[in-house]
Parts: structure tokens; sequence; C-alpha cells
């Protein structure tokens, strides 16, 4: 249990890290982005002061006194003067790469996008950013205290009949009808069939992006977990133990667990 605590802990710092790497890598576009025009109207104040000074020059200098000539003008000769363009530099020497250059719609490769990196290509998948999950139950958490309630007592919650196991474990009406008078005691969406259709279908009916349920250990809880990663990711969290005992409970019959665990819950 303190080792699936910790795992749990785990990723969501790994969660965590990974959406503050990517709004530092958002962060960091837009200084390469405000470096750039800083560049740019650096170089057009540079041609304001070059022409500026030739003016000067022909007004009131001979041009034995011209300050700077041409040939040690500061800007290169193939950018300087440039009939016909607005662009400052060419694209090949454009130190932001043409899909991300936030140039007009005319010159630039990406038009209609404010944001720096397409949607397609977000390192972070989009329900990290979110947190809207719901609650599955089963047969092993039938409790209003629950876990995975007091986690998320605001999420939706569904309990689906499994059919695959009423027809092999032959469940009694009895229990059947204790387990729903259970449910009615809830907050739940009650359904039939297969258990990993079922909760996918409804946590796409409520817009979910995780499913969060409290630890079990059936072995077929194992598989339809597995099952429903494929799709969404799922939380489980641990059950408080009934009773904290280590030693040997014949599990037979009620009567003879129910021997050793009472002395232990009163």
């Amino acid at each position: 249990m303190a080792v699936l605590r910790v795992g749990i802990v785990l990723k969501k710092a790994a969660n965590w890290l990974l959406v503050i790497g990517y709004w530092l890598l958002v962060i960091g576009y837009w200084l390469l982005v405000i470096d750039y025009w800083l560049l740019v109207i650096g170089y057009w104040l540079l041609i304001i002061g070059y022409w500026l000074l030739v003016i000067g020059y022909l007004l009131s200098m001979p041009y034995s006194l011209f300050p700077m000539p041409y040939s040690q003008c500061p800007m290169p000769n193939a950018l300087f003067p440039i009939p016909n363009a607005l662009f400052p530099m060419p694209y090949s020497q454009c130190p932001i790469p043409n899909a991300q250059c936030p140039m007009p719609n005319a010159q630039c490769p990406m038009p209609n996008a404010l944001f720096p990196m397409p949607y397609s290509r977000c390192p972070i998948p989009c329900y990290q950013f979110m947190n809207n999950p719901i609650i599955w139950l089963h047969g092993d958490c039938l409790s209003p205290e629950g876990p995975a309630f007091q986690a998320h007592p605001e999420a939706q919650a569904i309990w689906v009949w499994d059919e695959a196991l009423i027809d092999e474990w032959q469940l009694s009406l009895k229990r059947m009808v204790f387990i729903y008078e259970c449910l009615l005691e809830l907050p739940v969406v009650i359904r039939r069939g297969d258990v990993a259709t079922e909760i996918l279908a409804f946590a796409k009916e409520c817009g979910a992006n995780k499913v969060v349920t409290a630890e079990s250990p059936s072995p077929r809880f194992q598989d339809i977990c597995l099952e429903i990663k494929r799709s969404l990711p799922v939380e489980v969290l641990p059950l408080e133990p009934f009773v904290r005992y280590d030693g040997y409970i014949d599990l037979k019959r009620f009567s003879r667990y129910w021997r050793v665990a009472e002395k232990y819950v009163f």
C-alpha cells in the first residue's frame, strides 16, 4: 500500500514537471520572438541613423569630411539598401524557423495561428490540463465514505452490473438485492453490460478525462483497469483496511472471520 501511495505521488509530480516544462518552452519561444523584433527595430534604427548622416553630409559636409565612408558602414552591402522589401532580413538568415515565424499571413507559412505550438504537437496530453474524473464503483467498495468519493466529492459515479461475472459466479438474487440496496444510498448511475465498455461510454458522456476507483484484489479488476487504460488514465486509490491484522484468518465462513476480526474492530 505504501509503495502504491509513493507511485501516485511520483505520477502527480511527473505530470506537474511536464506542465512546468511545457510553459517554460512557451515562454522561451516568446522571448525569442521579442529578441527577434528587437533585432529588427535595431536594424531599422541603424538604417535611419545612416540616412540621417547622409542627409547631414549632403546639406553641410564636403565628401572628405563625411564621418563614415560607405566601405566602413557596419551594414553588409547585401542588406543595404533594400528596395521593394519591408522585411529587413532574408528568410535564410532568420533565427526563427519558418514554421513558427510570427510574420503577417502573406509572408508567414503558419497563418491564423496565435499559439506558437500546434495543438497536435503539444507534448502533454490535453487531459493533464483538466481535472474532470468519473468514479467507478465496484463490489469491493460500496461505501459513501470510500476514497474515491473523498478525493472527488463532485465527480459523477457509475456502477456496472458485470453480466459475465454474474453468470460465472452464479450470484444469488439475495446477494444482488443487497448490492442494489447499497447502491440506492449512493449518488451513482447504474448500468449493465461489459464493465470497461460501459465505463468508457459514461466517461465520454460526462466529458471526463480520468477514471478514479478504489483498489481491489480481484484479478478481474486488474483486467478491466488495463482495458480502460487503453483509452483513459485510471487512478486506483488505496482502501483503509477494515481490520488491521497480519495473522491467518479462515475466510470459508463469515463466523470464523468475525470471531477474529471482532477483537480488533471494537
